[in-house]
């Protein structure tokens, strides 16, 4: 099971976040200094994350942290200039959108040992088959559930039971790989082995951390730990 944003899609620069705000602003004729934005940004971006924590509705409005900013630094923005800085900063951001480098290699090693590969993703079922297809790694899973589809975060286990379900597999036969300890590795909490991406965006622990079976600090380190994992469960056996 893959987390996407963050695990095999690299999508958060916080420094480049913070610089493409101080451009479009200035462009639009808000002037403020880029550490002023880097501040204040920091700070809304965390109480967004504790404010909308498990909340499945969340994702695909980072237009909303735009507007946050904007009012903390006492800008007054009519609709129709808010809506050009967002679509302008939804532009510019997608540029930096990639895979994380040994992604490809890495899922396909993982299919040619006939693992079944799947996406559990608290997102926006829309951006993200979008940003896969940018990608191209549709072909290796066979199954993606996304929390906003679902109803239910990940911190809830429920998008966990239902892949599962799904699958008719047991936990202990599945492992869990993603950045957030406060999210991914709540899986450990049924029994699903989990695996954090260390390699991943520095966001903030807004919910309960959960420490991981397996720790990597880039992905081709996973076929290490699914070597650990069978080994454990052949001497359990």
């Amino acid at each position: 099971m893959f987390d996407f944003g963050g695990t095999l899609f690299h999508f958060y620069d916080e420094e480049k976040n913070c610089r493409l705000y101080y451009k479009i602003f200035r462009k639009y004729g808000y002037n403020t200094s880029l550490e002023k934005i880097r501040k204040v940004r920091k700070n809304e971006y965390r109480k967004q994350m504790k404010e909308n924590y498990g909340d499945p509705n969340r994702h695909g409005k980072s237009h909303m942290l735009i507007k946050r900013v904007l009012e903390k630094l006492n800008f007054d923005v009519d609709d129709r200039t808010f809506n050009k800085i967002v679509e302008e900063y939804e532009v510019e951001r997608s540029k930096y959108f990639k895979a994380y480098p040994g992604v490809h290699e890495t899922l396909s090693k993982l299919r040619k040992q006939k693992i079944k590969l799947i996406i559990v993703s608290n997102g926006n079922r829309k951006w993200l088959n979008k940003q896969m297809r940018r990608i191209n790694i549709n072909s290796f899973f066979s199954l993606i559930i996304t929390s906003q589809e679902l109803g239910y975060e990940k911190s809830s286990l429920v998008p966990f039971t239902m892949a599962l379900k799904k699958l008719k597999l047991k936990p202990e036969e599945c492992l869990m790989i993603g950045d957030r300890v406060d999210e991914d590795m709540h899986a450990k909490k049924i029994g699903i082995w989990t695996c954090h991406a260390g390699y991943g965006p520095k966001l903030p622990i807004v919910g309960k951390k959960v420490n991981p079976d397996f720790k990597i600090n880039e992905i081709r380190e996973l076929l290490n730990v699914i070597d650990k994992i069978n080994s454990a469960r052949s001497n359990s056996s």
